[in-house]
């Protein structure tokens, strides 16, 4: 299955760079229209485009073919003084970044199921001590306080 294009992903790496479509437009010597039209996902473009982007942008082709969506998440309330659009902007865009390769790191990984035992009270004769040793046993805990 061929991977598509993720305009979102396009976006993301704009903003976290800081340009603006316009500044984005000219770094990569194109027109403002071209970026928006790319970035809606109403243009194709082509192989060359990729590379400029990617090259211009210093993130590898394959990350726009990432799967994930932006969420803006933050909020900020403080003094807007002293935070502008753009640099929040950045940070908004990095911290969906990490979370779309976070997202993807989980799904790749082989998480062992929960292990901690369920018993029911009755069974031990509603003796707690009873049940801590047999949950230290299914576990494979040593007696004593569990190291942290």
């Amino acid at each position: 299955m061929e991977k598509k294009f993720n305009p979102e992903m396009m976006t993301l790496a704009r903003e976290y760079r800081g340009f603006s479509q316009t500044g984005l437009a000219k770094h990569l010597k194109t027109s403002q229209a071209e970026v928006s039209k790319i970035e809606n996902g109403l243009r194709k473009f082509s192989d060359d485009f990729l590379e400029k982007l990617s090259i211009g942008l210093e993130f590898r082709p394959s990350f726009f073919f990432e799967d994930g969506r932006s969420y803006l998440g933050l909020s900020y309330n403080r003094k807007r003084q002293a935070l502008t659009k753009k640099v929040f902007g950045r940070i908004t865009a990095l911290s969906n970044i990490y979370r779309i390769q976070i997202q993807k790191l989980l799904r790749s990984a082989k998480l062992n199921e929960n292990r901690i035992p369920k018993f029911e009270l009755e069974e031990f004769n509603n003796d707690p001590q009873e049940i801590a040793k047999n949950t230290r046993m299914a576990l494979g805990l040593p007696k004593g306080p569990v190291e942290m």
